[in-house]
């Protein structure tokens, strides 16, 4: 089959067999060169028909439907390349087009399953972000809280002991009387610590609370009273009100007070301390290493026969 040019008067190879014999140089020059031509069958002569080669990826054609062959409009490209044996270099054949059918090919919406893939997606991503927002919240009031002070417990400080809690203001309970602390002597010497509590039981009575931890807890009782002038600690034993002392320990210490106590805010002291058979407490201290000695008769009292109430507290209950 051969078709004859209608104008150009020169024999062309027909569509999908033939080539063009030369490479024109521009689009227009393929449009010039092409135009209706004669189609000859075996047989008889057929009729004329329009053909326009089609560029490949020619915007002009757009989404228009071709009218002939498999759907698609030819196109025109390099002979050698569409394994025609008598194309080469630099000639062109006519070839199936690559221009989609139809504008609906162009916009045609994405399968079921990708849209579905983007909404899973769209979820993981919300969700995400959720998660980072409570977290930033969450570390957001933490740091807030950080900077709040810390409670703190009035009986941090205390070590669980029997006496903790004792001082001035204290209620310290005993043998079916309270007592109030006024006032409080600390002494020291050299290293040894011992305290002395000076307890208003409400009566004209000068009453204190020893209390000892240096080599235990050591607690006694005392109870001020009048001696006669000539009674001094002197030797190792003392007789007082019928009763025979022996010296126990004696020596100087310094002392510093709080309180009401009588006596000044520091200073040193002398004291001496004596025991009879039975228990009987009896004790000698001189402030400022002169005048006469204050005499004190006590008993010693176990811990567990104390009930003390920190300051503002009450006994029996909170004040």
């Amino acid at each position: 089959m051969r078709t004859a040019c209608s104008r150009a008067g020169r024999v062309l190879p027909a569509p999908g067999a033939a080539a063009i014999r030369k490479t024109p140089r521009s689009h227009a020059d393929i449009f010039s060169r092409t135009s209706c031509c004669q189609t000859r069958r075996p047989g008889g002569v057929g009729r004329a028909v329009l053909t326009r080669p089609t560029i490949l990826g020619d915007p002009a054609d757009g989404c228009r439907t071709p009218a002939q062959g498999d759907g698609r409009a030819p196109a025109v490209v390099p002979a050698h390349r569409s394994g025609d044996p008598r194309g080469g270099p630099g000639r062109l054949v006519p070839g199936p087009s690559r221009i989609p059918h139809d504008r609906e090919s162009r916009c045609r919406r994405p399968p079921a399953s990708v849209r579905a893939m983007g909404f899973v997606i769209a979820i993981v991503v919300l969700v995400l972000v959720g998660v980072a927002v409570a977290l930033w919240l969450r570390n957001r009031s933490a740091a807030e809280g950080s900077a709040l002070p810390a409670p703190q417990d009035p009986l941090a400080d205390s070590t669980g002991g029997p006496l903790d809690g004792l001082g001035v203001g204290a209620v310290v309970s005993h043998g079916g009387h309270d007592y109030v602390v006024r006032g409080e002597i600390r002494f020291d010497e050299d290293g040894y610590v011992w305290t002395e509590y000076h307890l208003d039981a409400g009566q004209d009575v000068r009453t204190w609370l020893s209390v000892d931890l240096s080599d235990g807890t050591d607690v006694a009782l005392w109870n001020a009273v009048d001696a006669p002038g000539d009674l001094a600690p002197d030797g190792g034993a003392v007789t007082f009100e019928g009763r025979t002392y022996k010296k126990v320990e004696s020596g100087s210490a310094r002392f510093t007070s709080t309180g009401t106590t009588g006596l000044p805010a520091s200073g040193k002291a002398r004291y001496a301390d004596y025991k009879a058979e039975g228990g009987r407490l009896l004790s000698f201290e001189q402030w400022a290493g002169e005048g006469s000695w204050e005499v004190s008769t006590g008993t010693a009292v176990g811990v567990h026969m104390l009930e003390i109430y920190p300051a503002g507290r009450a006994a029996g209950g909170v004040a």
